[in-house]
């Protein structure tokens, strides 16, 4: 049986070019301010660590050595690096609680002393980013605008890796060039004892 090579180079060529459409493209989103830590970069995967407090040490420590943190995790969608902002830029930061959202547990905002439930970060950060000053319980400004999340020492990576998905989805709704900012605080605190009556 003869096999005629001009009729298999079309079939081999449609087959490879179906191949290459099933890869995966590896898409990597960055946030973050751009313009602070201006040294080299050490990246850390937030799936290496075991706890918050791992962390925050990393982030410390680069920034000690005049160098750039970078915070790697995965997402169904995309690869995603954020570079954090530190208490030592905050030095002389007095904010208004108008400008920071909180998240104490990974179950709730705190925002303009209000809290809400996790499901509400897109609506709270569209309504930031797009304040002008008009509503108070929102940032005056974009540029104010910060997220902190306060952990304890042993908070579980696992869903922090969620919220961060969740922030940088709702943040990637919004149509700004405002930097997302976000601050990782270590809450050393022990818990309050209850007292006996």
């Amino acid at each position: 049986m003869k096999i005629n090579s001009l009729k298999v180079i079309p079939i081999i060529a449609i087959l490879l070019l179906m191949l290459s459409c099933n890869e995966k493209q590896e898409t990597i989103k960055r946030y973050g301010p751009s313009n602070i830590h201006e040294g080299a970069e050490r990246y850390l995967n937030l799936e290496e660590i075991q706890s918050y407090y791992q962390l925050t040490e990393f982030i410390e420590k680069t920034i000690c050595e005049n160098e750039r943190p970078v915070i790697n995790f995965e997402t169904s969608k995309a690869t995603k690096e954020l570079i954090p902002v530190n208490n030592c830029e905050m030095i002389k930061w007095d904010p208004n609680p108008r400008d920071i959202i909180t998240f104490q547990k990974t179950d709730g905002v705190l925002k303009s002393n209000k809290v809400y439930p996790i499901d509400s970060i897109s609506y709270i950060l569209k309504n930031d980013f797009n304040n002008t000053s008009k509503n108070a319980d929102f940032t005056s400004t974009p540029e104010k605008l910060i997220l902190i999340i306060e952990q304890t020492m042993d908070s579980d990576i696992s869903k922090l890796q969620d919220l961060l998905s969740r922030i940088t989805e709702a943040y990637d709704e919004i149509d700004t060039s405002n930097s997302l900012r976000v601050l990782f605080d270590l809450n050393k605190k022990p818990p309050k004892r209850e007292t006996a009556n």
